[in-house]
């Protein structure tokens, strides 16, 4: 499968949209993928690239440069979480109060993408996400 269509594509740079690009290409060479809600992958080390100063300029250049190839950007994933029957929804991974089980997931109301925040798809954010935000840093921006 490799060999009919390639690694990840480095042009897109040094982080970002690489996957999504994979996906993209698999699907075009007809090959279908799977998604498994119950494998979870978690980043361990305390690295993530959000600690990196060029992280934001990696997104944007990784987000034009897969628009540019594909047309569009992939859509936007559900990247909020709250707790069963709870009103508050968290945002960042590496929130104290992120959910890793018995929650609800949702897509954000409206877009988001390089510099722009989406809003919770109703009812408040957790505050702590909301600080991580603003302060960049989110695990996720």
């Amino acid at each position: 499968m490799l060999e009919h269509v390639g690694l990840l594509d480095e042009t897109l740079g040094p982080a970002y949209f690489e996957d999504d690009d994979l996906l993209h290409r698999l699907h075009a060479a007809g090959i279908e993928t799977l998604q498994v809600p119950s494998v979870l992958v978690r980043h361990t080390g305390t690295l993530t690239t959000f600690r990196l100063p060029e992280h934001r300029e990696w997104l944007e250049t990784s987000a034009r440069s897969f628009e540019a190839k594909w047309g569009a950007l992939p859509p936007p994933r559900k990247r909020y979480r709250r707790a069963l029957d709870e009103p508050v929804w968290d945002f960042c991974q590496n929130c104290a109060a992120w959910p890793r089980a018995d929650f609800d997931e949702a897509e954000p109301a409206g877009s988001y993408g390089p510099g722009r925040p989406a809003a919770p798809p109703g009812g408040a954010e957790c505050d702590e996400c909301a600080s991580l935000r603003s302060a960049a840093g989110c695990a996720f921006y």
